[in-house]
């Protein structure tokens, strides 16, 4: 459960990154960047629940958390 715990708050810490990156990228880029944070976090979620059909819960998890941080690097 604790380890669940801290997944779910590196996750959310992650959430936030993206959102704060976006307004330190300059007001130009804030609404796009949402925009697009929004699309994929809508997606990304249905996906989930779709996939959590087929897909062992723990497999699903370190997948996302994957993509999560393949995303953030590549923003770095």
């Amino acid at each position: 459960m604790r380890a669940l715990l801290w997944v779910r708050v590196l996750n959310q810490a992650g959430a936030f990154a993206l959102a704060f990156l976006a307004v330190v990228a300059g007001p130009h880029l804030v609404t796009p960047v949402l925009t697009v944070f929004g699309a994929a976090a809508l997606v990304s979620r249905w996906a989930g629940g779709v996939l959590l059909d087929r897909v062992r819960p723990r497999t699903l998890v370190v997948a996302g958390l994957a993509a999560t941080g393949v995303a953030l690097l590549a923003l770095a």
